[in-house]
Order: C-alpha cells, then structure tokens, then sequence
C-alpha cells in the first residue's frame, strides 16, 4: 500500500509540475506586429488585425486653422519677475568694482529686498552683497559689486541676481553668471 501512495504522489507531481510549464497558445493566434506606421493590433471578429487607432486625443483646436496658413504659438506670458545678468565688466580706473547690468524679462516690477550676490570663487574674500535696482517690467539697470580687496587677475567670479532667493521668479534658473576677473 505504501509504494501506491509513493506511485501516486509522484505521478501528481510530476502531471502538476508539466501542467504548469505548458502554456497553451491564444484562442485567436499570437498578437502580430504591425509593420505600418501607426497602426496597432486589435482583435477583431476573433483573430488579430492591425488597424489605425478609433480613439483620438482631443485636439488642440489648431487642428482647422492649417488651411495654408502659418501656425504660430504665442509664448506664454510671464506672471512674475524674472531677472537676468546680461553683462559683467571690470570698472574702468577701480580694481574692486565691477560693473553688472541687470535685466528683469518677466512681466511684472521686482519686490523690495532683493540682493544681487557676487562671491569670487576659491577665495577668501567672501560674498559681496549689494540691493537690487528696482526694475520695471522689460527694463535693464546697471549697478555696481565693490570688494573689500581687488581679486587676483583671472578669478573666476559667480554673480547672482536675486541671491537670496525673495523674489519668486517666472525662471528661478537663470540668475547666474560667471566672469573671469
């Protein structure tokens, strides 16, 4: 009685452990690849097709304006300051001054407080702070950065605008610059 229930057990496992590494094709054949730009495979009427999808996104409105003519985006318009450091010179006859032209491209003027950073790289000479030009709205001003010493010829310097991070910006990423001195 033993050796059936060991014959018995075995074959149990043994048709368990084929049953489960066969797997049994699809009803409707092996899903194709389909070859034509755009097209998916859908099955249709029990066997597999390849077809443009019925579903569509929601157009843009764009779509009945392409008559011949032009398609032109406008650019979003900026809802806050966004300020820039468009040029970096040394002060002509004063070796611890720069000269810094700041420009705010977003749409709307700046908020009282801000600073405009410069820190000479690799040194000891620390930040130098000084307070943001006011800026309307597209307007440029230049200020001035003033060291306690000059820094050596070839310093690299790190300028920012809005340095101590006051003001929220349409583009908080385009504040710095650097300048070799």
């Amino acid at each position: 009685m033993k050796s059936l229930t060991l014959k018995t057990t075995l074959t149990a496992i043994a048709l368990a452990f084929t049953a489960s590494s066969i797997s049994a094709a699809p009803a409707n054949g092996p899903k194709p690849k389909c070859h034509v730009m755009g097209e998916i495979a859908v099955l249709s009427g029990g066997e597999w097709v390849c077809k443009q999808p019925s579903i569509r996104a929601k157009g843009n409105g764009m779509e009945s304006a392409t008559s011949g003519s032009k398609i032109t985006q406008k650019r979003p318009v900026r809802a806050f300051p966004d300020y820039v450091i468009t040029k970096v010179t040394r002060s002509a006859g004063n070796s611890k001054q720069l000269t810094v032209t700041i420009k705010n491209q977003g749409a709307k003027g700046n908020v009282a407080g801000s600073e405009l950073y410069a820190k000479v790289m690799n040194s000891n000479l620390g930040t130098t702070a000084v307070a943001m030009p006011d800026l309307k709205a597209g307007q440029s001003l230049t200020t001035f950065i003033n060291f306690t010493k000059a820094p050596d010829r070839g310093s690299r310097i790190r300028l920012m605008a809005d340095g101590n991070k006051r003001v929220k910006e349409s583009n908080e990423n385009n504040n710095v610059k650097f300048f070799n001195y």
